[in-house]
């Protein structure tokens, strides 16, 4: 996903509600922080073992726990746990993706060097193929799913290679040898610039830029240090790159002018082991720090904005470019409100959705699908218990067979009902 188009989207926005979540990996936590209402909870939800990755969609987070191998589903405004589906034929899944065209995740496996699609309808895995040397980061567009094959075997450090496959068949479309260690990309206009760690002793680390179309690598910036994660906005390249001395360090570049602004020899500074960014409107980025267990927003010079206490090791960040009136009063709901069912469940035509106790004043049920897409919402007056919804009708699009989820849109209205639709 293109996360500095979406960051230009949402900054033309009038308010901006970035909710933050970070991996917290030493104790298997996931902890979140709300730049508009400064609050956040450095333990919100229980993760799996050994969490890596976290992918944010409307109202779903993707999280892979390596050790478990498998992929937690977590409905965003809850952090509820939905599901936790095994990745069979995988070995240390490490990254996960939404694929463009289906209901589908595609998750990289590191210590088996494949990659899985997951069917989250069915909530089992597709198929598992094999990608390469030891792959890592993964993204996809309508037209091709990028895997980086990091080509490292312990103690050997070969080759990067960046793969494209094609999102319906999984046929290889292309590929190209980058440096050592590719360990994260990042999609800035027609170009794939592609983050190489290096080997932490010999090799440092550099940015290939590669040209989407002809998949041929441009420029090679030499970067230096062990950079592990990648974030633009707009021009403005910025790279989280460890600091374990007491300090963490944050390195620029410009995607424009190839200028390489922040080194190892000039870092920004930030909390110690800078893990993962996030580049943000406004020349702003956040970043994780693993040692000092935090969260910091900082502007594009360094300076430090904000800061959030997380829990240990504080690693994959994502975050959730939503949009609120900051002058909204919600409704009230009473706090034990809460779906209780849906019958008929599966069904083919309409389904009601009942609970106990009245709202005293209106509010809203909405419907989402399994990559947090909202499908469906209904008006709900005050003293209601009950509510119809149809999809393609009242309220609701056309979609397709699958499993959905409702729930009321305010208040603390608790965990989401799973709902099935057959046709």
């Amino acid at each position: 996903m293109n996360k500095s188009l979406l960051a230009v989207v949402v900054y033309a926005l009038s308010v901006q509600a970035q909710i933050f979540y970070v991996v917290n990996g030493l104790d298997e936590s996931l902890g979140w922080a709300n730049l508009q209402t400064q609050q956040s909870n450095a333990h919100a939800a229980t993760l799996g073992n050994v969490p890596n990755d976290v992918f944010v969609v409307e109202e779903a987070l993707y999280v892979v726990n390596s050790g478990f191998n498998s992929i937690q589903m977590i409905e965003r405004a809850q952090l509820g746990t939905f599901f936790d589906v095994e990745v069979s034929g995988a070995v240390n899944p490490w990254a996960v993706v939404e694929l463009s065209r289906c209901c589908k995740l595609a998750v990289t496996g590191y210590g088996s060097g494949t990659l899985s699609i997951i069917d989250i309808n069915s909530q089992t895995v597709d198929t598992t193929f094999v990608t390469g040397v030891a792959p890592q980061a993964v993204a996809a567009t309508w037209e091709a799913i990028y895997v980086l094959n990091t080509g490292v075997s312990f103690p050997e450090f070969g080759d990067g290679l960046l793969k494209l496959y094609d999102p319906t068949t999984y046929a290889l479309l292309d590929s190209v040898v980058v440096g050592v260690n590719p360990q994260a990309m990042e999609f800035i206009g027609d170009e794939i610039h592609v983050l190489c760690t290096g080997n932490y002793d010999d090799e440092s680390g550099a940015a290939y830029i590669v040209t989407a179309d002809s998949l041929e690598v441009d420029t090679i910036l030499e970067i230096g240090g062990s950079p592990g994660a990648i974030s633009a906005n707009g021009h403005d390249v910025f790279l989280a790159a460890g600091g374990w001395a007491g300090e963490g360090n944050v390195y620029r570049y410009d995607a424009l002018t190839r200028q390489i602004i922040n080194s190892p020899d000039n870092p920004l500074i930030c909390g110690e082991g800078a893990t993962d960014i996030i580049a943000m409107p406004g020349g702003q980025f956040a970043v994780t720090c693993f040692s000092a267990a935090s969260l910091e927003i900082r502007e594009a010079n360094g300076v430090l904005v904000n800061r959030f206490d997380m829990s240990a090791g504080a690693g994959a960040l994502g975050v959730w470019w939503g949009t609120s009136d900051a002058d909204e009063v919600l409704p009230e709901i009473t706090q034990d409100m809460n779906i209780l069912s849906a019958y008929p469940n599966p069904f083919n035509g309409d389904v009601m959705l009942e609970w106990t106790g009245q709202l005293r004043t209106p509010n809203a049920i909405k419907i989402f699908d399994v990559l947090g897409r909202t499908v469906g919402e209904l008006s709900v007056g005050e003293g209601v218990t009950r509510v119809g919804w149809a999809p393609g009708a009242r309220g609701g699009q056309e979609v397709a067979a699958g499993v959905y989820f409702a729930r009321f849109v305010n208040g603390p209205a608790g965990r989401p009902i799973r709902i099935i639709y057959v046709k």
